[in-house]
């Protein structure tokens, strides 16, 4: 009977955890650019109005060319998801990363301490910083600044990766 309620509580937790990812599974850069259904966006409009230099890689999918402090030629991937607008920077990639609880601890920080970015790591093992803006609201100004904060968080987070 003990053991028979321990091995329940360890289904229950394991379920539960198995729960909890797949809700936490972020978005990562091969399933946004293998994404070419997506409904039509405002995205193309917005993009042409912010002055951005950008160029379209593929459906639904488009870039703007960075240069940071500490990570050099980096691209600002932009691409509606399910009425969002993702804006992203893959930071390092898991080749690229030494992953160590110190640098957890202080990605997690950074996460806290960021106003509008996103921090993780997607299920390839990338390091990647990404806000999520509603496109319903979005307008150029408000694209712009998230463009402006998915970089500037992109060039923090890279120092801190090495």
């Amino acid at each position: 009977m003990i053991e028979s309620t321990a091995m329940e509580r360890r289904t229950s937790r394991v379920a539960a955890l198995l729960c909890f990812s797949l809700l936490c599974l972020p978005l990562t850069q091969d399933r946004v650019l293998s994404q070419s259904k997506a409904p039509a966006s405002r995205l193309p409009q917005l993009l042409e109005q912010s002055g951005y230099n950008y160029s379209k890689v593929s459906d639904n999918v488009w870039v703007i060319p960075f240069n940071g402090k500490i990570l050099k030629d980096f691209n600002v991937i932009i691409t509606p998801q399910e009425g969002l607008a993702v804006i992203f920077v893959i930071v390092a990639q898991q080749k690229e990363l030494k992953v160590t609880p110190e640098l957890m601890r202080a990605l997690l920080r950074m996460n806290a301490d960021f106003d509008r970015v996103k921090v993780g790591i997607d299920k390839d093992g990338d390091l990647f910083v990404r806000v999520d803006a509603s496109e319903r609201v979005l307008d150029v100004e408000e694209l712009k600044t998230n463009i402006e904060q998915v970089a500037a968080a992109a060039d923090e987070v890279r120092k801190l990766a090495g």
